[in-house]
């Protein structure tokens, strides 16, 4: 399975065999002229990971810390 989204923003799935993967493969390596440009757009990823990931490890170790002083770890 393949997921892409279309002109108009829909998600969709696409099903394809090995047999079809391979045949994509050798024609993307022999029509590489007609592949556009593209970017991956990542939405503010950057930042807001660091900051959630940032926040969940403070917010775990204090979690951690009254759990093992009450005595259930």
């Amino acid at each position: 399975m393949i997921v892409v989204e279309d002109n108009e923003g829909e998600i969709q799935e696409l099903l394809f065999t090995d047999s079809d993967l391979v045949k994509a493969t050798i024609r993307r390596r022999k029509n590489g002229e007609d592949i556009p440009c593209y970017k991956l757009a990542v939405a503010e990823a950057g930042f807001v990971y660091v900051i959630g990931l940032t926040m969940f490890g403070v917010v775990g170790s204090f979690i951690g810390y009254f759990i093992k002083g009450l005595g259930l770890l």
